[in-house]
């Protein structure tokens, strides 16, 4: 049984032609889908695939980048008090 067996589900002895997806029985007339997928499907499979992603990949670099920007924050912030103490010449 090939795949194309199981995509068209189709019991009857029709030959497909694999370039156009036709029927030879019907080929003047109409082209038939072998299958369609569902747009709305597809589209929850690529969500939840992103999801997966950012939650394995992402997350951990973005919690990772957000402590190093605290951290170089909280830096900024106490050489700035320093520096102005020591503009006023206040000692630490």
């Amino acid at each position: 049984m090939s795949i194309k067996d199981i995509l068209s589900n189709d019991d009857s002895n029709e030959k497909y032609d694999s370039e156009s997806a036709t029927t030879e029985s019907n080929k003047s007339s109409e082209t038939q889908t072998l299958y369609t997928i569902n747009p709305e499907i597809l589209t929850r499979l690529y969500t939840n695939q992103s999801k997966e992603f950012i939650v394995n990949t992402m997350k951990p670099k973005a919690k990772q980048a957000r402590k190093s920007l605290r951290l170089i924050i909280s830096n900024l912030k106490q050489s700035q008090r320093m520096s102005q103490a020591i503009s006023l010449g206040i000692p630490k």
